[in-house]
């Protein structure tokens, strides 16, 4: 089992995710470039005041699995 290290941000230095736009007419890969130059860490953003820190286990639930139980 990996150990996850915590980790310190500075809110202030996090992009907010709600701050992004990426223009729908370019092809998927230039999508995936132009968020990736606006949010920086995509692990790592703001929504507001809200500081989000996501990471994923390679054997765990989908992101589907997880947001169904969410809903349920």
């Amino acid at each position: 089992m990996e150990i996850l290290k915590k980790q310190i941000f500075d809110a202030s230095e996090l992009a907010d995710i709600r701050e992004v736009s990426v223009d729908p007419s370019l092809d998927r890969e230039d999508r995936i470039a132009e968020f990736r130059r606006q949010i920086g860490d995509p692990h790592h953003f703001r929504c507001g005041d809200i500081v989000v820190h996501a990471h994923y286990a390679q054997d765990g639930p989908s992101l589907t699995d997880r947001l169904k139980q969410l809903i349920n």
